[in-house]
């Protein structure tokens, strides 16, 4: 990556920032300033993280999970795990976005050619 330019979160880093962001929002009274200034870093970085503009480095992340007393492996595996979890249920295009033509009343043509006697076995509705 040339100089300069900084990566965007993917699916595992958003996961991180969400539970360290939990987490320093479930201990009562501790500040992002607090963490960041334990982590060695500035509040702003840890806040562009925590805000889905910026990646952690290991090391950050290492310093950020050790001021909350969190376990570096834990927060990679769990958000590894929440991360497969969420590309398993992605939202899927509706299949009534594409269904071809509409009749006068709306009815997609796909849709009223299931209810229309075609001739062709007697069970239709009408």
């Amino acid at each position: 990556m040339p100089s300069g330019t900084s990566q965007l979160p993917g699916p595992i880093s958003k996961a991180v920032a969400t539970i360290i962001f939990d987490s320093i929002a479930s201990h009562g009274g501790l500040s992002q300033a607090a963490v960041a200034r334990d982590a060695g870093m500035s509040t702003s970085q840890l806040s562009r993280v925590l805000n889905g503009h910026k990646v952690f480095t290991l090391e950050e992340l290492d310093r950020v999970c050790a001021a909350l007393g969190l376990e570096l492996s834990e927060v990679v595996d769990h958000a590894d795990q929440a991360s497969r979890m969420r590309r398993r249920l992605a939202p899927v295009t509706p299949i009534g976005g594409n269904v071809g033509s509409t009749n006068e009343a709306g009815i997609p043509d796909l849709a009223r050619a299931a209810f229309e006697d075609d001739g062709d076995d007697g069970a239709d509705l009408d």
